[in-house]
């Protein structure tokens, strides 16, 4: 499924976190209410690898998605960067 926006993703897995645990189903719906307080809107949710290391990069693509999510694209790089032990970057 393909969400527009990040509010409509996080809506989304809030009705399934729901659905799955019914114990969950207030603080599901006051986070929704939180939710529509948040500028989230612009930026839609992507696939991610969400386990980038050097053993999962080959020449012709990504290996092992079993740990794949939807979220911001910058996160896979920025998991990559830290088991890189890469410094931070520049301001």
């Amino acid at each position: 499924m393909r969400f527009r926006t990040w509010r409509d993703y996080l809506h989304a897995r809030l009705t399934v976190y729901a659905a799955a645990a019914p114990g969950l189903a207030d603080i599901a719906t006051e986070l929704r209410h939180k939710l529509d307080d948040l500028a989230l809107d612009g930026v839609e949710p992507r696939l991610l690898h969400h386990d980038l290391q050097p053993g999962h990069l080959v020449r012709a693509g990504l290996l092992d998605w079993e740990l794949a999510a939807f979220g911001d694209p910058l996160s896979d790089t920025a998991r990559l960067a830290v088991r890189l032990q890469l410094p931070d970057p520049p301001p």
